[in-house]
């Protein structure tokens, strides 16, 4: 919701579209504020007009310094100012589009609703595809008052160069060896896939500040060589827990399962709690302070070692790897004045998996950073960016003769989003993961990229 309270490019436009402007004679102190208005410069309009505040009163003025103050992070001030130019103009579209927007960011939602729903009527396309955007967000934000619910679906076709985070065939590393053999499960090997993914989730306020909230959703993976069937994928998640907000804090507990089934059986579960809480510290900036605790199991399961069957399944030893799981995170967002309304998420992790067989080299700590920017060029297109790097420290020593397993992992997540309707969405994305490590075996990389579409209803 807070992309919507920065677009000032897309604001100029729709507010030209509605009708922007007033009187032919502008005051010198107007006109100023509207060249900066229109440059995208609202808060020097804003600062110009609080310097002139005895104009205020002056339709004019105050029509130009109401849209001014509501971008600028002035709310109370701009809605003053609009209301009273709308008791002047009271059909000015302008006018009351972004009055509309005032009373939104105050979060005044019934106030906001009922202008936006007055300009529905004669909008454009372009207009209207804004307009209904702040309506979704309002009926979303009405979740803190009542019921809300929404579900998902999606399907995506893709190639992934390195299915089973696999190896090139042959000896790797020097002085103590792994051989790799070819036509093994452990052979690096890509493939086509597609994926599949659904969802739902739901909101239930209990109180004037307190909600309860639960998701599940369920997604998949299938590669088109049958060979390859036995990397599969099959996930399940679910969500729970309460959520209690006061002035501009927010409080969350809740839990969090998953399942995985891989090689067609189950081989991956966790159970978190976890724990957050976030302080809005102005309209553009929030923090955050989240943690988790919980188990993480492996599972036993039948592999062929070969992947043309030649040679009978074999059972794994995955279960050695279960561990205790907590973590720590701090995140800040901040979001830009920009025509494109970039919002950036940077998080510092901190991760600690203790090995539940006291296994030292199968335990380890993290500490990795996560940045994420989105931007919204056109109010059809989404662009964004996901960096991530995390550094793991193991315990004991590999194996007789070997250090300690040091592993950096790089992450890289590029995508374009176009929304073809309110609901639906086309998405191009592309990957790019590579971990490094001082055990030979373990420095992998690979590159997927992937078509998506998906529809979505809130």
């Amino acid at each position: 919701m807070n992309r919507l309270l920065r677009m000032p490019a897309v604001l100029v436009i729709l507010g030209w579209a509605l009708g922007w402007g007033g009187s032919a004679h502008a005051q010198s102190t107007a006109e100023q504020m509207k060249v900066l208005i229109g440059a995208g410069d609202d808060r020097a309009a804003y600062t110009l007009g609080r310097t002139a505040s005895g104009e205020l009163g002056d339709p004019l003025f105050d029509f130009y310094f109401g849209i001014a103050a509501v971008s600028a992070g002035a709310p109370g001030e701009g809605t003053l100012a609009l209301e009273r130019y709308v008791m002047h103009y009271p059909h000015n579209r302008s006018a009351r589009f972004h009055l509309a927007r005032g009373y939104f960011v105050m979060g005044e939602d019934l106030r906001a609703k009922d202008e936006f729903l007055s300009l529905l009527d004669k909008a454009e396309p372009l207009e209207r595809k804004l307009l209904q955007s702040y309506l979704d967000a309002i009926r979303i934000r009405s979740g803190r008052y009542a019921p809300l619910a929404g579900f998902f679906v999606e399907a995506a076709v893709g190639h992934d160069n390195n299915i089973n985070t696999g190896l090139a065939p042959g000896p790797v590393g020097t002085g103590p060896t792994w051989v790799i053999p070819a036509g093994s499960i452990h052979e690096r090997v890509e493939d086509r896939f597609s994926s599949w993914a659904a969802g739902m989730h739901g909101s239930l306020a209990v109180g004037p500040r307190s909600l309860v909230y639960g998701a599940l959703s369920a997604r998949g993976r299938a590669y088109s060589d049958a060979l390859h069937d036995p990397f599969d994928q099959q996930h399940m998640a679910l969500q729970a827990g309460g959520q209690f907000s006061y002035g501009r804090q927010m409080y969350r507990l809740g839990f969090e399962q998953s399942h995985m089934r891989l090689y067609d059986q189950s081989y991956l579960s966790s159970k978190h709690l976890v724990a957050e809480w976030g302080v809005q510290a102005d309209q553009f900036n929030r923090w955050s302070v989240g943690g988790h605790w919980g188990n993480v199991d492996y599972r036993d399961v039948l592999i062929p070692p070969f992947l043309d069957g030649s040679r009978p399944a074999e059972r794994s030893s995955s279960a050695v790897r279960s561990h205790r799981a907590t973590g720590l995170n701090v995140r800040w967002r901040r979001g830009f004045e920009n025509q494109w309304v970039p919002v950036w998420t940077n998080q510092i992790v901190l991760q600690d998996e203790s090995n539940r067989r006291g296994r030292g080299d199968l335990s380890n700590h993290a500490i990795g950073l996560r940045s994420d920017i989105t931007a919204r060029p056109h109010v059809d297109w989404v662009v964004s960016a996901h960096v991530r790097y995390m550094h793991h420290r193991y315990g004991d020593r590999y194996a007789a003769g070997l250090p300690s397993r040091r592993d950096n992992q790089w992450a890289m997540e590029l995508s374009a989003r176009y929304l073809l309707t309110p609901e639906w969405s086309l998405s191009g994305h592309v990957y790019r993961w590579r971990q490094s490590s001082n055990i030979a075996v373990h420095s992998v990389s690979q590159t997927a990229y992937w078509i998506k579409l998906r529809y979505e209803y809130n």
